[in-house]
């Protein structure tokens, strides 16, 4: 019934891409709060079989018994960073219900992630405020139905640190230094992940721009490496150097994803190589969507070379995210463009919804 209820709700999310031009403008803002209000009660009271769900309703419900002796933000305590234990202690001074807990991180998540993901859409854009609203839509759409239940109903640390590293993204582009500074740190202490939006924001802040040209070489080239199964003769020497890193900086709780090697192409990695085909034909000149799209080009990368590291979609996904933002722009693009995809952008944009959704709850239950 749970995995039900939570299908309507992306459905709905996908089902609004084609509808969404039916939508009185007023009543918009209502429909958005709504449906991310919703998505937060619906994760907080996801079932206690759902994925890593038990482990922290026990670890919410028995925080007094962690004990922390010295800090190091390399290191977990009982399996969670620091600031994360942090949170609950202070949020179970306040309240011992796990379930208001959870609502409370989920909303706090889900909104900080749609509201940076928001800002680095229309970020620059001379847009009227019918637009603007469009694209939000699409971005909330987007995210809940590919990403929303995985980060902020099951892995709500990563969710968390989703948020901040975006909002740390965002903060950066508008070089306010200090901000941005205090969000890594916070995020951080929530998940060490945190350090992939570093490299987003290089890639960025970098004058570096590929031409859609050269990324269709680059993808056709990734395509022949991950059906070929070049890769598998790499991976065992990737692992090795991420190993050694581990070791030096004595960071825990990584070890184990590198442990077990699961050779074999995936549906979501053959998605993920498919969408960036998709996105390069999508995008504009715009020098601001082809960064967005260097950094889908480094998640692609990341995906053909180190799929068969179970635990690597938390990785590439980070990257992935910035599909989101283009995605958006080309819902709200010029609608006199000749690119034959425009004529078709509320099929496209509620095919992603729909592909993206299987694929995560497939992830997510079975």
């Amino acid at each position: 019934m749970y995995l039900i209820i939570n299908l309507m709700l992306i459905i709905f999310c996908s089902l609004y891409m084609l509808i969404e031009p039916m939508i009185i403008e007023n009543t918009r803002r209502y429909v958005i709060g709504a449906v991310i209000f919703v998505g937060a009660v619906l994760y907080a009271f996801r079932p206690q079989s759902t994925k890593d769900t038990i482990g922290y309703i026990n670890s919410f419900v028995d925080i007094e018994k962690f004990k922390i002796n010295g800090i190091n933000l390399l290191q977990k305590y009982n399996g969670y960073e620091y600031g994360y234990i942090i949170l609950m202690k202070v949020f179970k001074s306040i309240s011992s219900n796990y379930r208001i807990f959870f609502f409370c991180i989920s909303l706090f998540g889900l909104g900080l992630t749609i509201y940076a993901l928001y800002k680095l859409t229309i970020d620059d854009l001379d847009k009227n405020g019918e637009e603007l609203f469009i694209a939000l839509e699409c971005v909330v759409a987007l995210y809940i139905s590919n990403y929303g239940f995985l980060y902020n109903g099951i892995s709500v640390r990563a969710g968390l640190s989703i948020g901040l590293g975006l909002l740390f993204v965002v903060c950066i582009l508008k070089k306010h230094i200090i901000l941005a500074t205090i969000t890594f740190i916070i995020g951080f202490s929530f998940q060490r992940t945190i350090v992939v939006f570093l490299i987003i924001s290089l890639i960025l802040c970098s004058p570096l721009i590929i031409k859609k040209r050269f990324h269709a070489i680059i993808w056709a080239t990734l395509g022949v490496v991950l059906f070929s199964g070049l890769s598998e003769k790499y991976i065992y020497s990737i692992v090795g150097i991420l190993e050694k890193i581990i070791t030096r900086y004595k960071i825990s709780g990584y070890g184990s994803f590198l442990a077990t090697l699961d050779f074999g192409i995936g549906l979501r990695d053959i998605y993920v190589w498919l969408l960036y085909g998709l996105l390069i034909a999508i995008s504009n000149d715009d020098s601001r969507l082809l960064r967005f799209l260097n950094i889908v080009m480094v998640g692609a990368f990341v995906v053909v070379f180190m799929h068969d590291v179970r635990a690597v979609s938390r990785v590439y996904d980070l990257f992935m995210l910035f599909s989101i933002p283009i995605i958006a722009n080309y819902y709200v693009g010029n609608t006199n463009n000749h690119n034959i995809l425009y004529q078709f952008r509320g099929i496209t944009t509620f095919a992603i919804c729909c592909i993206g959704s299987v694929l995560m709850l497939k992830l997510c239950f079975y």
